[in-house]
């Protein structure tokens, strides 16, 4: 008797959100630009494989992501004034959310089994509060861009696979590439009491990861031949800047780039066998580009003091089988393993370009 079960559950969710004063003219005693996202793309796909002779199941889950949250202000051949004014991005307190998901648990019990099981999240999510414009003007108290958010990609694998002779395969792969942006730019005239300028690049992330593979697998049989594969990357941009070219602010600047880029891998086996054969490799890669600046080639920007500053965290962990969760009874063990842990963070905080910046007070870099 033979029996053949096979899964494939694909979600994709591609999402824009705009908010925006458009090169309109607006007076007012106090303006806020604000933009909200909560997206998400989750798969779940479960499955269980019996049969008295072989088995053979194939499960694939694959959830995709794309998200565009924007807030902008665009004063080409317009005048905006106001008393404050704010242009947030996923709000102050962290308002925009963008998760892809995956979760696959399988079991193949039978004589002779073959387990195939692939999980895989890609998350591509941007989130940016723009002042911009080719001309016109702002006046106002104040001015407050930030960019603020949360995007991850998480894969989970928990298989069972056993039998006499027993052949599975478990392949995780979260992919993230996240970008949070507060950037005041352009051709415009700028006359404010103060302007703030900061970006949130997933500070306000409780998890350990932003992207995460993660497999558990058990099972066993007479004879036992693994593989399992994990990878999880994750690129993160967060940039705070402001460059335009005629801005003048009686009171401070004060730009900021809060920022992190955290990825995992973890593999963790429970094996029972007379002969077993198994392969595992987790990769984990974690890539941050962070960034404060002030000016631009064309900007002359006079104020009465500034502050630009860049704080950032990068980690990246392979854990492979670890003691807490995986152990192996053989009597025959023939196994690799091969853990990469990688990170590559760049960080920049400074004053940019061939243009001008004047301080009546410190400038602190």
């Amino acid at each position: 008797m033979q029996s053949l079960n096979g899964t494939v559950g694909v979600a994709v969710n591609s999402i824009s959100g705009y908010a925006a004063i458009n090169k309109t003219n607006v007076s007012g005693s106090s303006i806020t630009v604000t933009a909200l996202m909560d997206g998400d793309a989750t798969v779940r796909a479960y499955a269980i494989t019996i049969s008295g002779a072989n088995a053979i199941g194939i499960v694939i889950a694959i959830a995709i992501i794309e998200s565009d949250n924007r807030a902008l202000i665009d004063t080409t051949g317009s005048s905006i004034i106001g008393g404050a004014i704010s242009v947030l991005a996923g709000g102050e307190s962290g308002g925009y959310d963008s998760k892809a998901y995956v979760d696959v648990k399988t079991a193949t019990l039978a004589a002779s089994t073959v387990a195939l099981n692939v999980g895989l999240t890609i998350n591509r999510a941007g989130n940016r509060a723009i002042v911009q414009g080719s001309s016109g003007s702002m006046n106002a108290s104040g001015l407050i861009i930030t960019a603020r958010g949360i995007s991850q990609a998480d894969t989970l694998i928990q298989g069972v696979n056993a039998g006499l002779i027993a052949i599975a395969m478990s392949v995780g792969i979260a992919l993230l590439n996240s970008t949070q942006e507060a950037i005041l730019q352009g051709g415009a005239s700028y006359t404010l009491g103060a302007l703030t300028v900061r970006s949130y690049q997933n500070t306000d992330q409780t998890d350990d990861y932003d992207a995460v593979a993660n497999i558990f697998a058990g099972g066993g049989g007479l004879l036992s031949a693994t593989a399992f594969i994990t990878v999880a990357t994750a690129n993160a941009t967060g940039i705070a800047s402001a460059g335009a070219a005629s801005l003048t602010v009686t009171g401070e600047i004060i730009i900021e780039s809060y920022g992190r880029s955290n990825a995992g891998v973890i593999i963790q086996k429970a094996n029972i066998a007379g002969v077993s054969v198994g392969i595992m490799v987790g990769i984990a890669y974690a890539k941050g580009t962070f960034g404060a600046y002030l000016g631009s080639d064309s900007a002359v920007i006079n104020t009465a003091g500034v502050t630009i500053y860049t704080e950032y965290t990068g980690y990246a962990k392979a854990d492979i089988n670890p003691s807490t969760g995986g152990f192996n009874v053989n009597l025959v063990a023939i196994s690799g393993n091969v853990g990469v842990a990688e990170v590559n963070t760049i960080a920049h905080a400074g004053i940019r370009g061939t243009g001008s910046v004047s301080s009546t007070k410190k400038i602190s870099v």
